[in-house]
């Protein structure tokens, strides 16, 4: 069976050195993914948004850990941008995400356009791993003629359990 290809979105890069208590077992979740993606045990992909995401990090050390960690996974093609755009601007026309989290539309959007993944796994769980606005975004995706193929989850939930 091949490992699960999974885009890697941005608020999970925020747990790797969150050290306060209350996120301790994010924080873990999250190492432990990074763990198996270096084994090869899952396949990770971010996306140009995600890597402008981290870019705008403050903290310099911080910054340069996070964009070290988005080296270690593959990058997606950028998609077509006539679809792209489409799909970014449908979403949020729609009001799945208020005016000033675009940058989660677009994470949908290229989840959309790469067919070949599986998972997106994400600690967003008021936009994105919520299961009321996955249906949401699953309908207005597929009521436009584009499949909805992957599924929006949590570190936890993408970890190989032996």
């Amino acid at each position: 069976m091949r490992p699960l290809y999974i885009y890697v979105e941005t608020s999970v890069f925020g747990f790797i050195r969150d050290e306060t208590e209350v996120n301790r077992l994010k924080r873990e979740s999250t190492l432990r993914l990074f763990e198996q993606l270096s084994e090869g045990r899952l396949i990770g992909y971010v996306s140009a948004a995600v890597l402008a995401e981290l870019l705008q990090t403050p903290d310099e050390e911080m910054r340069n850990i996070l964009i070290d960690k988005t080296l270690r996974l593959h990058m997606l093609s950028s998609p077509e941008p006539e679809q792209f755009d489409f799909l970014v601007n449908l979403y949020m026309a729609q009001k799945a995400f208020p005016p000033e989290k675009r940058d989660d539309a677009m994470h949908v959007a290229f989840m959309v356009l790469n067919p070949f993944l599986d998972a997106m796994i994400t600690w967003n769980c008021r936009h994105l791993a919520n299961e009321n606005n996955r249906r949401y975004l699953r309908a207005l995706t597929i009521a436009e003629g584009y499949p909805f193929h992957f599924e929006i989850i949590t570190p936890e939930e993408a970890l190989v359990y032996d």
